[in-house]
């Protein structure tokens, strides 16, 4: 977790002073409605049945915003997070205020980093770490080139239903799996591409909920959206300058910086032949470098904003403007990443004479069963120890289990020898020796040390069997709670719980998780 979030969340002065609204604003003061662009809310309404949803908004309401790109199965279990965050925060705005209150999904189907959402992960019933990676193919099993293809055009195939499979028999069963794995197949084979298979997931399991899915590719966003892009255009790099501003303010204040820009970067992209192309402004005109440098002036840009608005998105940091332009958002449900890329928007907002939004961060979890529990106490360890390197983490484990012959001895020793060597050090510093011969005795100490350790370590892995089975422990220990070294919601796929838990998961997650509690609370499941 970034020190920036900490100090956020902790409400540190300066590090608040970079945001809008204080997120604990909404407590005090209803957020206040105003009518969503006509059009836009026209094709909203239009786009929920589609998804499989009934939803009833008249169009004016406040609203909470929060997103995600579209990952396989849904992306990382925080994903769902975030989305119950935002659904439990509209209810109790409502619930507070007594207004109307909406919250809204992004499914950023205009994204393109594939590759930072082919893959997904699970534990399978023995703990062992399942990553798969998905690489989609033609009619003829040829590799599509999917390189700034955005993710409303990026296929699904025959290898995802393979991926349902391989879930299905080696996840974590239960009575509740076949319709979890039945809802995987029915949403896939509806799909008309990877975002859309990610909207039809969130929408079956949100459907009892009033959570509203939205896809920014709709042409009604993109008209609607037109302003903001114009703004970009007709005063090129303002925006890129402002961030590199905000930039700098962040390094004074310790906090490096998530948003880097190169001076000639503009924050919107060009559609071109169906791909998201970089736009950058060098030399008083427009030039796309993916397009051999294709080169348009300002007044060309200008007039094809106009005709095809549906070919322009921004991107990670005129987004939130967007975002903001289409919807009235009270607040903005974020992860601890995002709120750092958020620390660096405000000047952004001001420069398109938009209001910023409350940062609100999103609930965050740890799934963990009884089993797991006992096992880290066994172990005299914490979540966060499961993050450490490997072999210093089973030193760790090892030390605190039953001592290893001879352990108690050798510290005995360890303790005799460097309390004689320091004397020895303090007696040669006050005699008229040579210039290095306390520096001799110094390191004499320090490879002493060294070498107390080392045989510590053999003492504790001297039994070949304790060793193996606390690594084959630890190492199901990490894959569950701390896969690949990182916080558990980051990696494991929601379908890793839901597998195991049913369809009602979901409301279990709203009925434990408190919007305005920021701490990680530990849900226990099986």
């Amino acid at each position: 977790m970034s020190r920036l979030f900490e100090d956020y969340i902790a409400g540190k002065p300066e590090v608040r002073a970079l945001f809008g609204p204080e997120p604990e604003s909404l407590n005090a003061r209803a957020p206040a409605g105003r009518p969503w662009d006509g059009p836009l809310a026209e094709a909203l309404q239009a786009l929920q049945p589609k998804l499989g949803l009934q939803r009833e908004f008249r169009g004016d309401e406040a609203v909470i915003v929060t997103g995600q790109q579209p990952g396989l199965f849904l992306g990382p279990m925080y994903t769902l997070y975030k989305a119950v965050t935002a659904v439990a925060l509209a209810r109790r705005m409502r619930e507070r205020h007594g207004i109307a209150c909406v919250p809204v999904f992004w499914v950023a189907s205009e994204d393109h980093d594939f590759d930072e959402v082919r893959w997904f992960a699970y534990t399978d019933a023995h703990g062992q770490l399942v990553r798969e990676f998905y690489t989609p193919r033609d009619a003829q099993g040829e590799p599509v080139d999917i390189a700034g293809l955005p993710m409303h055009k990026v296929p699904v195939d025959g290898e995802l239903f393979r991926f349902v499979d391989r879930l299905a028999a080696r996840g974590t069963a239960s009575d509740q799996s076949a319709e979890v794995t039945a809802l995987l197949r029915d949403t896939l084979s509806q799909a008309a591409s990877v975002s859309n298979w990610f909207a039809r997931l969130m929408a079956a399991l949100f459907k009892d909920t009033d959570l509203v899915i939205f896809a920014p590719h709709m042409r009604t966003a993109r008209v609607a959206a037109a302003p903001v892009i114009r703004r970009e255009i007709e005063a090129p790099l303002a925006s890129t300058a402002l961030l590199a501003k905000s930039a700098k303010r962040l390094e004074s204040l310790g906090y490096a910086p998530p948003i880097l820009k190169a001076a000639s970067a503009c924050n919107f992209f060009l559609n071109v032949n169906g791909r998201r192309r970089k736009v950058v402004f060098e030399k008083g005109r427009f030039m796309l470098p993916e397009e051999d440098c294709h080169i348009l002036a300002q007044e060309e840009m200008l007039a094809l904003l106009d005709a095809a608005p549906e070919r322009f998105s921004p991107n990670v940091a005129l987004r939130p403007v967007v975002q903001q332009v289409l919807f009235p958002a009270a607040a903005y449900v974020a992860g601890p990443g995002e709120i750092a890329y958020w620390a660096q928007l405000k000047p952004v907002f001001d420069h398109h004479g938009i209001t910023m939004p409350a940062v609100w961060p999103r609930a965050r979890a740890l799934m963990i069963t009884p089993k797991e529990r006992r096992k880290l106490a066994a172990g005299g360890l914490t979540v966060e120890d499961l993050a450490l390197p490997e072999e210093m983490l089973l030193n760790r484990a090892l030390d605190t289990e039953a001592p290893a012959p001879l352990t108690g001895a050798l510290e005995q020793h360890r303790v005799t020898v460097d309390s004689q060597l320091a004397a020895l050090i303090q007696e040669l510093a006050g005699a008229a020796t040579g210039p290095n011969t306390v520096a001799l005795a110094e390191e004499m100490r320090r490879q002493a040390a060294r070498g107390f350790e080392r045989i510590a370590g053999n003492l504790l892995r001297g039994d070949a069997r304790r060793v193996e089975d606390a690594r084959k422990r630890l190492a199901v220990l990490r894959n569950r709670l701390a896969p690949f070294g990182k916080p558990q919601e980051r990696v494991l796929s929601p379908f890793n719980y839901l597998l195991s838990q049913g369809l009602g998961f979901v409301d279990r997650l709203l009925n434990e998780l408190d919007p305005e509690d920021w701490r990680v609370r530990e849900i226990e499941w099986l």
